[in-house]
């Protein structure tokens, strides 16, 4: 009887672990995309009322 109730468990488990290390990588790559994209930041930083960081020469 504690076999089958130990498979499920462990399914259960590897499901909510599967789950997590996929969110995790969602999270991390949608950071990287934040934080390496300018653009993206400028937009970030206009939606905030803030000037973006302006390089010599961008027009």
């Amino acid at each position: 009887m504690a076999i089958p109730l130990l498979r499920t468990f462990a399914s259960e488990h590897l499901k909510r672990d599967t789950a997590m290390k996929t969110a995790l990588k969602w999270t991390l790559s949608v950071l990287k995309f934040v934080f390496t994209n300018e653009s993206f930041r400028n937009f970030i930083a206009s939606l905030l009322g803030k000037p973006g960081d302006k390089k010599a020469g961008n027009k």
